[in-house]
């Protein structure tokens, strides 16, 4: 995996997006100020990239709103790390 770009803010995700072209992008939703329901479908619709939702919210209602806007799923921040298959 190869982190291509980082964005502060939706806005500037949206346009990193569209310049490089990324496979998945990960969205931090507690770090973002503005409308997080919009971000989600502007990304997937516009430049066809999935998206990661990464959350320490324990509200489930805001993870399925997520996926309903078009998110590929969430991780919550207290997930215990995954164990690599052998």
């Amino acid at each position: 995996m190869e982190v291509v770009a980082t964005a502060t803010t939706c806005t500037s995700a949206i346009e990193l997006a569209q310049t490089t072209k990324p496979d998945v992008v990960v969205l931090d939703v507690d770090l973002l100020r503005e409308d997080k329901e919009e971000v989600i479908p502007a990304l997937v619709n516009r430049y066809a990239t999935r998206v990661l939702i990464l959350s320490g919210a324990r509200d489930g209602k805001m993870h399925d709103r997520a996926v309903l806007h078009g998110a590929c799923g969430v991780v919550r921040k207290e997930a215990p790390p995954a164990t690599p298959p052998t």
